[in-house]
């Protein structure tokens, strides 16, 4: 499917698991108000992402993903790029990584636990391996 259906399909899904799980607010948690309140301001960021454009290894860590945002939406918008959506909720990653999975990205992990100890976790895999550090609703970054 084209990049927007994706998107579009995104939203749904969006919906679909937040009526088992607060991933966002459940306050008018419509299609339309996931892809107008979540997906847009996370492709938003876009310009961003295309300073990645002909680097070799592009990776993005997406910090405190909640609900999949922004991270999903620019795998979906750059599937050349790998991403890391970090979240200290499991139960969240969970959903994250099914919808990540029916959407067939590819491009998408999970880590489940806190940004500030990742490195201490694991440095090889996270110690300045990423290019860009996104994130939304979380503490100063």
């Amino acid at each position: 499917p084209a990049q927007h259906e994706l998107l579009i399909d995104l939203s749904h899904l969006v919906v679909e698991w937040n009526d088992r799980l607060n991933l966002i607010s459940r306050k008018d948690c419509t299609v339309n108000v996931v892809f107008g309140r979540h997906v847009l301001p996370s492709v938003a960021l876009l310009p961003l992402l295309l300073k990645l454009e002909g680097k070799e290894k592009k990776k993005v860590v997406d910090v405190g993903t909640g609900g999949g945002f922004p991270g999903l939406p620019l795998a979906i918008l750059f599937p050349s790029v790998e991403f890391t959506l970090v979240d200290s909720v499991g139960k969240k990653l969970r959903a994250v990584s099914d919808m990540a999975d029916e959407l067939s990205l590819t491009n998408v992990q999970t880590h489940h636990g806190r940004a500030e100890l990742m490195v201490d976790e694991s440095a090889s895999l996270h110690y300045q391996q990423y290019d860009v550090c996104v994130g939304r609703s979380v503490a100063a970054l």
